[in-house]
């Protein structure tokens, strides 16, 4: 497999018997955050798709991510989604991380699913994602988006909360309720 992303989730995969190539003859190109993303590595993921028919596996849809300077970069969903348009690539995107079925399901198994509530600054994401799934959102706004956001869309979260404090101070006086 070719793979875009940190060199911790690719030493990861390693470790559970992939064969991770920087090579466009694969079978699959895994894609996820990347802070290092350059040409030679888009090249090589259009080109194993395009001319390989390799299958595109993203970790996640995230459509963007805001790093440590407060600048934003393209998530693994925007990345996979351009090589699938650029490609003509008609196989599903998966979602292997929040929030999927599969991943929501592993991460509340054994919990009441009416107490679940989705913490995230990823409106299009994950907060919708969860939404779809039946369970409860918080919207924190000290991440990518900022409540303006919402305006721009028919997406209501079920609490907004700015600060994590604020989301304690609620849980804590939940809890004593």
């Amino acid at each position: 497999m070719l793979f875009i992303g940190t060199p911790a989730v690719e030493e990861y995969l390693k470790s559970l018997g992939f064969e991770v190539v920087q090579d466009y003859r694969v079978d699959g190109v895994v894609i996820g955050q990347d802070r290092n993303l350059t040409f030679e590595k888009l090249k090589l993921a259009t080109s194993a798709v395009f001319l390989n028919r390799a299958q595109i596996i993203p970790l996640n849809l995230s459509r963007i991510v805001k790093d440590d300077d407060g600048l934003y970069f393209l998530g693994a969903g925007s990345i996979a989604l351009a090589i699938a348009h650029a490609c003509n690539y008609e196989g599903e995107l998966p979602n292997l991380g929040k929030p999927s079925k599969e991943f929501m399901d592993s991460a509340i198994e054994g919990l009441d699913g009416g107490e679940v509530h989705l913490v995230s600054d990823d409106i299009y994401t994950d907060l919708i994602g969860a939404e779809k799934l039946g369970i409860k959102t918080i919207f924190m706004t000290t991440g990518k988006y900022r409540e303006e956001e919402l305006k721009k869309i028919s997406f209501k979260p079920d609490f907004v909360f700015h600060s994590l404090s604020e989301l304690l101070e609620h849980l804590y006086k939940a809890v004593l309720s």
